[in-house]
């Protein structure tokens, strides 16, 4: 690993640091309160946003509450999945070369994703889930 390479992945740590202690006062937070962070979505439209209940999700996760995160928002695992999918590459992506890039596959996958959460929204809304 060549000097640029270190700077790099000093860069990505920093920046995971700085995601993984503002995620954690989030969820000690969620968890003090016993509420989510408040969605601006549902509070204009009074319609639930496919991230609504996300927090919650994330807080029964940590607690080891699959059912309980599951009942919070249905998608809370795809969708947590995918976005540790895609933070990774990425930062592996960015040390080893200095940029981030999706190749076209992704793309298609974190599109087909967006289409889901986007169904995921209107079924929640429609049948009350």
């Amino acid at each position: 690993m060549d000097n640029r390479q270190r700077h790099r992945m000093r860069q990505v740590l920093l920046l995971c640091g700085a995601a993984a202690a503002l995620g954690l006062l989030l969820l000690a937070g969620s968890l003090w309160l016993n509420r989510g962070i408040p969605c601006p979505f549902f509070r204009i439209t009074g319609l639930r946003c496919p991230a609504c209940g996300m927090t919650r999700a994330v807080a029964a996760l940590a607690l080891g509450d699959l059912r309980g995160a599951l009942g919070y928002n249905l998608m809370s695992l795809p969708a947590l999945a995918l976005l540790l999918m895609l933070c990774i590459t990425q930062a592996v992506r960015y040390i080893r070369f200095g940029a981030c890039f999706l190749r076209r596959w992704e793309r298609g996958l974190y599109l087909g994703a967006a289409v889901v959460l986007l169904c995921w929204m209107a079924v929640r809304n429609i049948w009350h889930i």
